[in-house]
């Protein structure tokens, strides 16, 4: 399997480091460990705007389908969080979530659905019982982040 950074459909953003007056270096403090998300997305446009307003506070990876993102999950990589679209081409967000759940895979519980079908409108037990995993789309970046926090924090407190 070849390494992610040579996949076409894959690509990783690190958050600009922030520099203080006088500090040449742009290096981040090793105490800075930003959570690391996974976004999966088909929809260039949308995945581009995804990260460009969550790249500041996370370390991101970004991927075009859902069978890319379980590639990489075999191959060992790890996320706080997975943002998946509902409506993907080839494997759908809903089968990558049910594909996650069989395996058993700790990421299941990791991941936020982002979907342009409205929440009333699904009929699939699985997507019902995310609660506020589960967002619609137009979804502005804070109510995203909400969640995002809220699942970094359970899993800190887990730990």
């Amino acid at each position: 399997m070849a390494l992610p950074s040579q996949r076409p459909d894959h690509r990783s953003v690190r958050p600009r480091a922030s520099v203080r007056p006088g500090d040449e270096s742009g290096v981040m403090p090793v105490a800075a460990v930003l959570p690391s998300l996974l976004v999966v997305d088909d929809d260039p446009m949308v995945r581009r705007a995804l990260v460009r307003v969550l790249r500041r506070r996370y370390v991101i990876t970004e991927l075009e389908s859902a069978e890319a993102a379980l590639d990489l999950l075999d191959a060992g990589y790890t996320f706080d969080v997975i943002v998946c679209d509902l409506n993907l081409n080839g494997m759908s967000g809903r089968n990558f979530l049910v594909t996650l759940d069989a395996m058993r895979d700790v990421h299941a519980d990791r991941v936020i659905i982002l979907s342009g079908t409205a929440r009333d409108a699904v009929a699939d037990e699985r997507l019902e019982s995310m609660g506020s995993r589960f967002v619609e789309k137009p979804a502005t970046a804070s109510q995203i982040e909400v969640v995002i926090t809220e699942i970094v924090r359970q899993r800190a407190n887990a730990a």
